[in-house]
Order: C-alpha cells, then structure tokens, then sequence
C-alpha cells in the first residue's frame, strides 16, 4: 500500500519530456481517530492529463484526520511515437522520495496495484519481425531491384537499439564484371521508390560465375525523432578467392555505413534491401531471410 496521511502527503509524476501521457489514480479515504484508522472507508478517484516536462500532482494530499490509501495507479504513454520517462514521487512537503522510476515507450504503461507493486506493460507489437523469400528472384544489368522477402515493417513502439538483419544467398553467371550496390531503403512503399539510408559498394567483379551469401546487420540507434541515426555493416562471403564476385584476394568482403539523420517516426514505415547491378549483370537471388529483434 502507499498511504498519505498529513495534509502535506502527495504523490506526483515527474515526466521528462513533452509527451502526452495520462494518469489515472484510485483510492480510499478513510478517517483518522487519535492516529487511528476508523472503519469508515470513502472511495476517490483522480484523472490527470500531462503534456510537458513537469511534475504533476496525480494523487492529491488528504483532508486534516484522514488516511488516504493508493490502491491503483495507471500510466500510459499515449504519444503514437515518442518515448517518456516517467519517476512517481511520494513526498510529505519536506522530503521527495522516488519510489519507481520508467521509460515508457509510445502506448506502454506503468501500472502499480496495492499487493503487486509497481510493473510496465508494454505496448502490442505491431510489424513484421520475420520476412523470407520463396522463390529464385533474376536481376538482370543496370537495374535497381528490390528484394522479395526482405521488407520488414517497423512497429508502431518501435525502440532504441533494435536490431536487424538480413542473410541473402545469390549467383551470378559470368557475364558481369561491374560492380554492385548494396541498400537499405526505409519509406512507405516496400519498393526502390523509398530512400536509400544505408549503402555499400561491392568489389569490381570478373567474368566468372560465383556464389556468395550476405549478411546486413543494421541497429536503430535512435533517436526516435527526425533525427535518428542507423548503424550498419555488410559482409560478403563468395567461393571464389580472386575472381566472381571480387577480383581482389581476400577472407572476406566487409563494409561499414552510418546513415544520415532521418525521421523513423512515419507511421508504417518499411525497411528493405535493394540490389543496383551494372552493365552485363545476371544476378539470381536464392534466398532472403530478414528478422528484426527488440531490445
């Protein structure tokens, strides 16, 4: 339980930022009798609307000889994508004492109920967490291709450090010897119509057929605003060590892009692989495997 029982007890939320976010507290109030609880119990309720960085009053102090006791608190983030921390404070008029503090994500909740505590709920996962093409995809020369199976919808509580990856086997014949470009592309679309954030240049290439498996891992470092930054690396593996796909001797191919800031907050916004071949391509994509992991 959480009591306030001097007219200077109260118990108020701080919130860090310019979120909206509302709190519902529950409570009964019962009479004090020479520091005794009196069997006459009166139910109250407080509905709070919180749009700034402040802190807020959510359950008021009682009246003079009364005993007010929290039964429930409910705190939700109602901002469609910016996240919030939020610290609930129980002070007497002279000592402020943080008693839990959390970062809710756009639609989570801090919950507390008397007998459990305080726990977050968090928002439901919407989006597409795993994605796989079915069939052998063809790409041929000077064309900019986007993956079938490599789209991945991010979700509407989509949150900092949120990985994702995507492995992908492919062929070439022995027609081209250009070089490729790699990309990860995030917009509404799932086409190449969406923007490149992401991109690497393959090694130049020989006439001479090859298989290689990639492999992208990309991490949103946030954050969740027109201003977030993804992180990313791609690596190649091929059979062959000094012709197909790389005329240069080496273990394996790596290369490494940082995006320039850009607004992850678009609701339903897609993030895929496109493929941009030069003269004489002939590229055949076996698989695609995508996956996003939350935090």
């Amino acid at each position: 339980m959480i009591l306030l029982v001097t007219t200077s007890d109260k118990i108020q939320l701080v919130t860090s930022a310019a979120v909206a976010v509302h709190a519902h507290a529950s409570f009964m109030d019962g009479a004090l009798s020479g520091g005794v609880l009196q069997n006459d119990m009166t139910p109250g309720r407080k509905n709070t609307l919180i749009s700034t960085a402040t802190t807020t009053d959510i359950v008021t102090s009682p009246g003079s000889n009364v005993c007010r006791n929290v039964k429930t608190l409910h705190i939700r983030n109602t901002h469609a994508t910016s996240q919030v921390t939020v610290t609930v404070i129980h002070t007497d008029g002279t000592n402020a004492v943080e008693l839990h503090s959390e970062v809710l994500s756009a639609g989570e909740s801090l919950e507390y109920i008397e007998g459990i505590g305080f726990f977050k709920i968090e928002a439901k996962q919407t989006g597409t967490f795993l994605n796989a093409s079915t069939s052998d995809q063809s790409i041929g020369a000077s064309t900019t291709a986007y993956l079938v199976g490599s789209a991945l919808v991010l979700p509407t509580d989509l949150k900092v450090g949120t990985v994702l990856r995507w492995t992908i086997q492919l062929g070439k014949s022995a027609a081209a010897t250009a070089t490729e470009t790699i990309a990860l592309r995030f917009g509404t679309a799932g086409t190449t119509a969406d923007t490149a954030r992401n991109t690497f240049t393959g090694d130049t290439e020989t006439a001479a057929a090859d298989e290689a498996v990639d492999y992208i891992q990309a991490i949103i470092r946030g954050p969740l605003s027109s201003s977030c930054i993804v992180e990313s690396v791609w690596m190649r593996d091929s059979n062959l060590s000094t012709t197909g796909f790389s005329n240069t001797a080496r273990k394996a191919l790596i290369r490494q892009s940082t995006s320039a800031a850009f607004d992850i907050t678009t609701a339903g916004l897609i993030v895929g692989v496109s493929i941009q071949t030069g003269s004489s391509h002939s590229l055949t994509v076996r698989q695609v495997v995508s996956e996003m992991l939350r935090p």
